[in-house]
């Protein structure tokens, strides 16, 4: 079921009246930010069940985990910052 142009102006327009335009943008910031705090957590209960934790690293906190790694430097169960200052000390 796909929204066609038609119901997509109706939407906007009942937003403009129930919420006025200068409502709008907060409203959209507030779902965007939202959405991204779900799938966050939709992550991180992944993340937990699998027991995978390359899926929430970015690629720069995946060479800090690597690096220490090669180091002989311990990462289970320690934040990043922590891998991070181990890995800069040594």
């Amino acid at each position: 079921m796909a929204l066609g142009n038609p119901e997509l102006l109706l939407l906007i327009a009942i937003a403009l009246l129930l919420f006025g335009p200068n409502k709008i943008p907060q409203l959209a910031r507030s779902l965007g930010k939202a959405g991204t705090e779900y799938k966050r957590g939709i992550a991180e209960a992944k993340k937990a069940i699998s027991g995978d934790s390359s899926s929430v690293y970015t690629s720069d906190e995946l060479e800090i985990i690597g690096n220490a790694k090669e180091m002989g430097i311990s990462t289970e169960g320690r934040s990043i910052e922590e891998i991070a200052s181990d890995v800069i000390n040594q």
